[in-house]
């Protein structure tokens, strides 16, 4: 039977990228044809990043000398701000047989809590791919509450629509007079992510939570740039769209996200998520993106509908958790 160690420290670079080299959730995999090379180096800056933010702690779980898994706890600035409440993400990663990977996930998340108890940190949560079965099931065994449910869209550049389509509507970069109309747009579109699903997050804070996120989208904070559609002088739609700017340096070209896109309900079925969509791939072709990726809901079968007509094919799943800890 192995023995498991749980320290506070985070994982020596070479530890930490043999880990990741047979870690079977890498981000952006689906893109990659080829050595991995490259994705490993991408994932290992970005843990590494995660670890050395302000006010985190990292956790490993050493098992008979080999690094099992580990953990890291960030405390959220923005997200407290606005769940007026101190919250905090675990980043939680696993690697082994499935009982030894339970075992650390299990360890890892009871450091983790424990840790975020003392520190007054009330909101933890953490993003999980859907076929990481040991760490659902340690958040499942740990008082932590499934929120969400999210499905990754992919598609090269070429994938997506060549030309903008002819219409009534015109498709504009955003400007300071559209953000207040964007905000609210924002506020009311979006009701099936995780704010809104969590209890514990009042229905009017969920929509603020959707306004600030379109807000940062706006002032350059969350999106590279925000293009509207507009009828008349009115926005009627927008789409965030944001360069990964690490995907450059690790994986050869960049890699494109919409973080958000909405439309009003009074021009539903018009047309107007295509045009975006279309919009915005003519923006990331100005930018040399090699792909783009884009996630809604598992619920919202309209926006995967959407997606898939025009050009992107589904990629991955994930589940988000959250947890409450009481004072």
């Amino acid at each position: 039977m192995s023995h498991l160690e749980i320290d506070v420290s985070a994982p020596a670079r070479p530890q930490l990228r043999q880990f990741l080299t047979t870690w079977p959730f890498k981000p952006h995999r689906w893109g990659v044809t080829g050595s991995t090379d490259g994705l490993d180096d991408l994932v290992v800056g970005r843990v590494q990043r995660g670890v050395e933010d302000a006010g985190a702690v990292t956790w490993s779980a050493m098992s008979d000398g080999r690094l099992a898994g580990f953990a890291t706890l960030l405390p959220l600035e923005w997200d407290s701000r606005v769940l007026a409440m101190p919250a905090a993400r675990v980043e939680l990663l696993v690697n082994g047989s499935y009982g030894e990977s339970r075992d650390a996930a299990d360890a890892l998340l009871a450091a983790a809590t424990r840790d975020a108890g003392r520190r007054g940190l009330r909101h933890v949560s953490i993003r999980v791919d859907a076929a990481d079965d040991a760490v659902i099931h340690a958040l499942e065994s740990s008082a932590f509450l499934n929120v969400d449910a999210l499905i990754t869209f992919f598609a090269t550049l070429a994938e997506l629509p060549a030309g903008l389509p002819v219409g009534s509507f015109e498709l504009r970069a955003a400007t300071a007079a559209d953000v207040d109309r964007i905000v609210e747009l924002a506020a009311w579109a979006f009701r099936d992510g995780r704010f809104h699903t969590d209890p514990s997050v009042p229905a009017e804070r969920a929509r603020d939570v959707y306004r600030a996120w379109a807000a940062a989208c706006c002032e350059g904070s969350a999106a590279d740039t925000t293009i509207v559609a507009a009828d008349g002088n009115e926005p009627v739609g927008f789409i965030a769209c944001r360069i990964l700017a690490d995907t450059a340096v690790h994986l050869r070209r960049p890699t494109g996200t919409i973080p958000l896109i909405a439309s009003s309900q009074t021009v539903r079925g018009r047309g107007v998520g295509r045009a975006l969509i279309a919009a915005a791939a003519q923006w990331f072709g100005r930018q040399e993106a090699a792909a783009v990726e884009v996630g809604t809901q598992l619920r919202n079968v309209a926006a995967a509908r959407l997606y898939e007509r025009s050009g992107f094919r589904l990629a991955a799943g994930s589940l988000s958790f959250r947890r409450v800890i009481e004072p």
